[in-house]
């Protein structure tokens, strides 16, 4: 239940993103079906597209050491403050 509402999700961990539509998020994996409310709200997945093949990523060619408490900060701006078991979850 989620703000009064039954929500029943699919999700894939091969697909190892806590992401999904909307506002649900948080799973071990992707959410590809989301159903709210009986089928009130339907999400699909209807295609999967890799945009960056792992081969085509490099290393920045100029980089900068930061201390931990600086890189703390930078994902506080990123993906918000960590829960209260330390986990981060990207906001859109």
């Amino acid at each position: 239940m989620r703000g009064g509402k039954k929500v029943v999700a699919w999700y894939s961990e091969d697909i190892p993103l806590a992401a999904g539509p909307e506002r649900f998020d948080g799973l071990p994996g992707v959410i590809l079906r989301l159903d709210v409310d009986s089928g009130t709200v339907v999400f699909v997945a209807t295609t999967i597209t890799a945009s960056v093949a792992g081969a085509d990523l490099r290393a920045p060619a100029e980089t900068k050491a930061i201390s931990r408490m600086e890189y703390e900060k930078k994902l506080d701006e990123i993906m918000g403050p960590a829960d209260s078991l330390g986990r981060r979850m990207i906001r859109r």
